[in-house]
């Protein structure tokens, strides 16, 4: 879709692509892991520094659309991802809010998957249990079942490792960014539009160049060249 910003920003284009944006197009995207059918990106927003966004490269609704052969896939690269970052910045969490269509997005705030990997120390389910009725799941293909029903959900997995999810038809937009952004003392800075932080963004992308080769710091030079070869750059660029 040329108008998702999430497949602008994976496949490289920069119409309709926030993150090169927010980076004055000197970046079209900094892809720091990826596999056949995902892709793992720093988040816009970067409360933390090393939050992470793990998108299917397949424009999807929510990780409860994805296939069930997908799912082994995505486990392992979430195993990846945290042998990659936690060494650096400690046990992750992840949540989503998986609408159930474009018209019932479950608090998300853009129509492509993508599941939160955020290294925190926090309770993110303590703050939000009391407005839904959260049940365990075993396994995030559990969350087909939500998809399956037309029911938009919201998701989270402490460090602890416990998965919970709970049917969420009416949820503000950036519900469970807000909650973590209370937990982190910086209730102001939720919205990612709004506080993109940028600069954490290339902290981290500075770490992980250092510490693996397997995330891929040359991809971002060779976005970063293409970017500035773009008439968008130029256009940008003009005083």
């Amino acid at each position: 879709m040329n108008d998702c910003c999430l497949c602008n920003e994976i496949r490289g284009n920069l119409e309709d692509n926030l993150f090169a944006r927010a980076f004055g197009y000197e970046l079209v995207n900094a892809i720091v892991f990826e596999t056949q059918n995902f892709a793992v990106i720093p988040s816009l927003g970067h409360l933390v520094e090393g939050y992470l966004l793990i998108v299917p490269k397949e424009h999807l609704l929510s990780i409860g659309a994805l296939s069930t052969d997908k799912f082994t896939e995505l486990s392992d690269v979430i195993e990846q991802i945290r042998s990659l970052i936690e060494p650096i910045y400690g046990p992750t969490i992840l949540f989503e809010h998986g609408p159930a269509s474009p018209a019932r997005r479950a608090g998300c705030c853009t129509d492509h998957a993508h599941l939160h990997i955020v290294p925190a120390k926090v309770d993110l389910l303590a703050p939000v249990r009391p407005f839904f009725l959260w049940r365990p799941i075993h396994a995030l293909s559990d969350l087909k079942a939500f998809y399956d029903n037309h029911e938009p959900y919201l998701f989270i997995q402490g460090a602890d490792a416990v998965m919970h999810a709970c049917p969420a038809p009416l949820v503000p937009s950036q519900f469970l960014r807000k909650a973590l952004a209370n937990c982190l003392g910086k209730p102001r800075e939720w919205d990612w539009r709004s506080y993109p932080a940028i600069d954490g963004i290339s902290a981290f992308l500075s770490k992980v160049g250092i510490a693996s080769e397997t995330m891929r710091p040359s991809t971002c030079l060779a976005n970063r060249r293409k970017a500035k070869s773009h008439p968008t750059y130029a256009a940008q660029s003009k005083p």
